[in-house]
């Protein structure tokens, strides 16, 4: 007597993504990935346009920092609630208020000039960096949060799928619109994309946390230690000084793949490319 026939295990794999809370995860990919353009390849080409040296425009590459130490302040926004949106929950609080912070950045930095006043425009560049990368903190969270752990795989590559989207719309999508009509119009584009995802956010469902700790404690300063300061020193104390091997490795990872990528772009208005020939090819 034969066992009966399992059904194709294919089909397991495509019933996970019919979970209602997968399509938040996708769009809060996207979320993620709309900023990371604006502050790589789209303003280099930008900038490279206007006429800024190669070496002016690799050295701008610092603005992304925020993105390979978000782990620093990571804890506080683990454990630090928003009272002004407290009704939304603490993880949609912080991504919500960093999606609006990024729309409100995205149009500065749009309406910016790179040889007028460069200095103000790295300044948006880097709140975009560094909201971004406070928004991926918030959204890692809420991904571990909302699923079960059997779902966490299914969920982590559809958020990479939505974060290629969302650096698609600010990369290719942008130098379009830039194209006719003008970069405060494509970063505006890009702003309002954003703008989209925020108001997902608020349909999204907020996840159990009920173990988060928030700010209840009277002592500030006792508080900031719990949050920020002893996890960092856990870690020292459990690895030692392969702790500094372990952040090294993390702000350094593909350091140099990031700067070419960046310069990536540069190359191209050098070879006499417009916006529209760099997207299609």
């Amino acid at each position: 007597m034969t066992s009966a026939a399992q059904p194709p295990r294919w089909r397991d794999s495509i019933a996970v993504y019919r979970d209602r809370r997968m399509v938040f995860i996708f769009f809060f990919g996207v979320a993620s990935g709309l900023p990371s353009s604006l502050v790589f390849a789209t303003l280099s080409i930008w900038l490279r346009e206007e006429g800024l040296s190669r070496t002016a425009i690799g050295m701008l590459g610092i603005v992304a920092t925020p993105y390979a130490i978000n782990f620093l302040w990571a804890p506080l926004v683990d454990r630090l609630r928003l009272p002004a949106l407290g009704a939304l929950g603490q993880r949609r609080a912080w991504i919500l208020s960093c999606q609006a912070a990024l729309c409100i950045a995205m149009v500065g930095m749009g309406h910016g000039d790179p040889i007028v006043a460069p200095f103000v425009l790295a300044g948006w560049a880097t709140a975009i960096a560094f909201i971004s990368a406070t928004q991926d903190v918030a959204i890692d969270a809420y991904r571990v949060e909302i699923l079960d752990p059997k779902q966490y795989g299914a969920g982590a590559a559809l958020a990479v799928y939505g974060w290629h989207m969302g650096a698609f719309l600010s990369g290719a999508g942008v130098l379009y619109v830039a194209e006719y009509h003008g970069w405060s119009w494509g970063y505006g584009f890009a702003a309002g994309c954003l703008a989209l995802t925020a108001v997902v956010t608020l349909f999204a469902p907020e996840p159990d946390h009920s173990a988060t700790m928030t700010q209840t404690t009277s002592n500030t300063i006792v508080w900031l230690r719990e949050a920020a300061v002893e996890p960092f020193v856990e870690f020292v104390r459990r690895l030692g000084w392969a702790a500094v091997l372990v952040i090294t490795a993390i702000v350094f990872y593909k350091f140099g793949d990031a700067m070419l990528g960046r310069m990536t772009g540069t190359f191209y208005v050098d070879l006499g490319l417009t916006k529209i020939e760099i997207v299609n090819y």
